[in-house]
């Protein structure tokens, strides 16, 4: 009995050794404190280095996670490590940080600027946890937008829900991956950083309010030639900023032909402000100087001045053409304003096909799908294109839309955006 209850003892000694170990494994956690600014570090297994595996009590607003804790370099996020901080409204990620998990950043409804040392998951990250949506997660919550994010030339996309307050993202990597920013209609500002030295295809498609460009990079101000550059980073906003530490002979001709207006200190960074405005137009050009199916539109098939293009029974819609003619080679930025019916009906219709002087032209997928809420009093503009058009011919822009039955989508005009100087002329084009 005796040998019995001594095993029995050796037995329950062994348990309680064992799930103490285990609490000293677990140890590796340190509670939020004063030091880590109320977030909870987890040394990794082989005690090399800390992961930002979640917070306690956070309320700050400005968050600069450390790059080191404890003589120990910070190399991770876990998943979900900073879901529903609310009252974040700026991070900046250090470059120690090698690795981000799905939707660290879910539910952070106040964010309005952060910076990232890479897109994604990490630096060299493919497919879907490859775009930036990625570190806010597949969730929906409170004051997000799902956005569909295109990460390759197949068109594959991840949906993410991006908090609708994001505005600012500082880049500091190397490279823009694929459609990083794809579809992020909230998007407002993007810093470069100096070490940026490529920018993958339809990296800013679809950010309809991309508005001020903040190039620190020598090689991207180098390669800014024209509009079209990098996918129309420059056509698509509105305020370009270079870094004074960028110098002339840093800058394509294309920079250093735009005046410089002002120099401004933003973020502790000084920048040239250069005259955008007067290096480029915005041109305005009306349905009635287009054909409907071939006919002048003119003043027929209109309500309040615009034009129906996609009546409906299902399928095909009709299909719309304009005519231009340029005083010399060209490229311009083609948008498109659409708007519902004007009894207010949801607008339902797609575009379908995009045609420049013949040939097809992809469409981004925010336009295919521009908006299921989109009515008559809400019109909204979509960026499609970076288009060349030609001299001495006549230029066609054709584009044809779906249309569901008993819907039709409200055609307003088109606008070119193009180098100041071009001369840009409505054209017949023949049936």
């Amino acid at each position: 009995m005796k040998n019995k209850l001594k095993k029995l003892l050796a037995l329950v000694l062994l348990v309680c050794m064992a799930v103490f170990a285990l609490s000293i494994t677990a140890c590796g956690k340190q509670e939020a404190d004063e030091d880590t600014g109320g977030l909870v570090l987890t040394i990794s297994n082989d005690k090399q280095f800390y992961v930002v595996t979640g917070t306690i009590n956070f309320t700050g607003s400005e968050l600069s996670i450390p790059a080191q804790y404890e003589g120990l370099p910070v190399k991770a996020i876990n998943q979900k490590a900073f879901k529903n901080c609310t009252t974040l409204t700026s991070v900046n990620i250090p470059d120690s940080i090698t690795n981000i998990g799905k939707g660290a950043f879910t539910g952070c409804t106040g964010l309005r600027e952060i910076s990232v040392p890479f897109i994604g998951e990490s630096v060299g990250a493919t497919r879907a946890k490859s775009v930036f949506g990625y570190i806010f997660g597949s969730s929906s919550y409170p004051n997000s937008v799902p956005t569909d994010q295109v990460y390759n030339e197949d068109e594959d996309y991840s949906t993410y829900y991006i908090p609708t307050s994001l505005e600012k993202v500082v880049f500091r990597g190397e490279k823009l991956n694929y459609g990083s920013f794809y579809g992020m209609t909230g998007l407002r500002s993007v810093v470069l950083g100096e070490r940026v030295n490529e920018i993958d295809a339809n990296v800013f498609a679809g950010c309809s309010s991309f508005s001020d460009l903040y190039v620190c990079s020598p090689a991207i101000a180098k390669g800014i030639t024209g509009l079209s550059s990098y996918g129309g980073l420059a056509g698509n906003c509105d305020n370009l900023y270079v870094s004074e530490n960028v110098v002339a002979s840093e800058r394509s001709d294309f920079l250093n032909a735009m005046a410089i207006t002002e120099r401004g200190l933003v973020d502790g960074t000084k920048y040239d402000v250069l005259d955008y405005e007067s290096a480029f137009e915005k041109l305005t050009f009306e349905a009635e100087n287009a054909t409907l199916d071939g006919a002048l539109i003119g003043d027929s098939d209109t309500s309040s001045g615009n034009k129906y293009v996609g009546f409906g029974n299902g399928g095909s819609g009709k299909s719309v053409t304009f005519g231009f003619t340029v005083s010399s080679d060209a490229t311009a930025m083609l948008s498109i304003r659409l708007g519902g019916h004007p009894n207010g009906y949801i607008m339902f219709s797609e575009l379908m096909e995009l045609y420049v002087n013949g040939e097809r032209v992809t469409v981004p997928d925010f336009a295919v799908a521009p908006c299921d809420t989109v009515t008559w009093a809400n019109w909204q503009e979509y960026a499609l294109s970076a288009i060349d058009l030609k001299a001495d011919e006549v230029n066609t822009i054709t584009f044809r839309t779906c249309a569901i039955e008993g819907i039709a989508s409200n055609f307003d005009c088109i606008y070119l955006k193009s180098v100041k100087g071009t001369e840009i002329k409505t054209a017949e084009v023949s049936a």
